[in-house]
């Protein structure tokens, strides 16, 4: 992107590749391999790379020079803000997976006081608890409960990268200037424009 000038084609394909990443993560079940999680995780980290900083350029170069410090600071706090809001719809989604799992659990031979501890939003917490569990069946049970959980987590992102992918597709592409241009700030400068601006309408 430094060396063209062009970030459309960056932003599509880090789009696709984080698809193609929550969609890899939810083949993950209690038996996948640490090397198989890992593959998925590059895919995934591919995708985050890509889309770091791309959008944020492709903002800074559709505003007008002396709006690019305002457009900055709002895609920053519209980031920071669904990232908190994914975090919270994503450990919602989860912890009531986790509560439909009860049953499942109880079948498992689970006792019900030992179920609670992963009902009521409290699976993410007490996640340590399947190490105490002798019975292998029973913590191969609760470990399919959680990849059962997690699997519409990632699901559910997987839908908003599409999402995203679909906004992308109509972003404008340019390509960015390699000319330099003077940004003048503070309120000398506001002055002068909106005089410039009252000499233009009279």
């Amino acid at each position: 992107m430094h060396r063209s000038g062009r970030f459309y084609h960056i932003i599509l394909l880090g789009s696709i590749l984080m698809i193609l990443g929550w969609g890899l993560f939810t083949d993950i079940k209690p038996i996948t391999s640490i090397g198989k999680v890992m593959a998925f995780e590059i895919v995934t980290g591919l995708d985050v790379g890509f889309l770091f900083d791309a959008p944020l350029l492709s903002l800074q170069a559709s505003v007008e020079q002396h709006d690019v410090a305002t457009a900055t600071a709002t895609a920053g706090f519209i980031r920071n803000l669904a990232m908190s809001i994914s975090i919270v719809v994503s450990g919602t989604i989860f912890e009531n997976g986790m509560s439909l799992q009860a049953p499942k659990l109880l079948k498992a031979g689970l006792p019900a006081t030992l179920i609670s501890e992963f009902e009521h939003g409290q699976a993410s917490a007490n996640v340590d608890i399947i190490r105490t569990i002798d019975d292998h069946s029973q913590r191969l049970a609760i470990k399919a409960a959680y990849a059962s959980s997690l699997r519409l987590v990632w699901i559910s992102l997987a839908a908003a990268a599409g999402a995203g992918f679909i906004v992308s597709i109509f972003i404008k592409d340019s390509v960015l200037s390699d000319t330099h241009t003077e940004t003048k700030t503070g309120l000398r400068n506001q002055r002068d424009r909106r005089s410039n601006r009252g000499r233009r309408e009279e």
